[in-house]
């Protein structure tokens, strides 16, 4: 499974339960899947622009970045699902 796959996958489960989405720290990522700053951040984005998660960026009052606010679309929802039907397809063949 790649990375875009395994950050789409964390940020589901995230987010599972909270229709508004749900805060999530890029750090927070690198650590619970043991991906370098470079590889998560670019999977974020690349999520993103393929219209799989919306992304809220959230600051404090002085300004200061926070973790943002992710949300999981149709499309990354429809993605997930697909993958999760091509691993069972696969462990069946085995």
């Amino acid at each position: 499974m790649n990375v875009r796959c395994n950050v789409l996958g964390y940020i589901v489960q995230r987010v599972k339960g909270k229709p508004h989405g749900a805060r999530v720290s890029y750090r927070e990522m690198e650590r619970a899947l043991g991906y370098s700053p470079s590889r998560v951040r670019r999977a974020c984005r690349v999520l993103e622009q393929e219209g799989c998660v919306q992304r809220v960026p959230c600051f404090d009052e002085d300004g200061g970045q926070r973790a943002n606010v992710y949300m999981v679309t149709r499309k990354g929802t429809k993605l997930i699902r697909e993958g999760e039907r091509a691993s069972v397809q696969t462990a069946g063949a085995v």
